[in-house]
């Protein structure tokens, strides 16, 4: 059984996804303590995200938003403290009030799955 991240996000403005709370699996995909993502990130998550993934993130949220969608699937890279690419498989759910919109995401490591597609055996 794999391991699920569970993540809630504020998104304060384009391409910024500020970490609310996160489980200890969230931490443990990317090889960071709490407090290292605070002090080095200040908690933007799509900062650990690579080029590629930040790109579509952006755009996936502007057109969620711009559409109120409730949910989004999507799937990222993250790059992990020890210089590991992590690839998982989201699915966001916002929540829209007054004061701030929120995503509440779901992330399995898919990166053995993504390695085997690459490399042609699966």
């Amino acid at each position: 059984m794999s391991n699920i991240g569970i993540a809630v996000v504020e998104i304060t403005k384009a391409n910024v996804h500020r970490l609310l709370y996160a489980n200890k699996n969230y931490y443990m995909t990317r090889k960071y303590k709490p407090e290292e993502l605070q002090e080095t990130y200040e908690n933007n998550v799509v900062e650990l995200m690579d080029t590629e993934s930040k790109i579509r993130m952006n755009i996936l949220v502007e057109e969620a938003l711009r559409y109120k969608k409730n949910s989004i699937n999507f799937d990222i890279k993250v790059n992990c403290k020890d210089g590991e690419c992590k690839c998982l498989l989201c699915k966001g759910k916002f929540i829209y009030k007054p004061e701030r919109v929120t995503m509440n995401i779901v992330e399995t490591d898919i990166t053995g799955v993504s390695e085997s597609l690459a490399a042609g055996i699966l």
